[in-house]
């Protein structure tokens, strides 16, 4: 599965880091990058900066994974998307034998 979301533009990488460590620690892997994202908010178009952030998790831990972001996520209303995906089933296996447990 493919989890994505994004977190404040401001931050520093080691703020990302962190925040990925708590609540995406439950993912295979992380990309993260800054992106400018342009969004309708309270009526109004905003244009900002933002860290985008993709997540690979198994099927078996997506639950898990969704909680935890919910939970440490600075936004009020986090974009919270997930994506199934096809992969080799040598990157099924890894994903799924590499989760940390926490």
């Amino acid at each position: 599965m493919l989890v994505e979301t994004t977190l404040p533009g401001g931050w520093s990488g080691s703020e990302v880091l962190t925040w990925i460590r708590l609540a995406a620690g439950r993912a295979s892997c992380v990309h993260r990058s800054k992106v400018h994202s342009t969004y309708a908010w309270d009526g109004e178009v905003c244009d900002e900066n933002e860290w985008f952030v993709r997540m690979k998790v198994s099927p078996s831990r997506l639950n898990e994974l969704m909680t935890a972001i919910t939970e440490h996520h600075p936004y009020d209303v986090p974009m919270i998307l997930t994506y199934p995906s096809a992969a080799s089933d040598a990157y099924s296996g890894w994903v799924e034998a590499s989760t940390i447990d926490e």
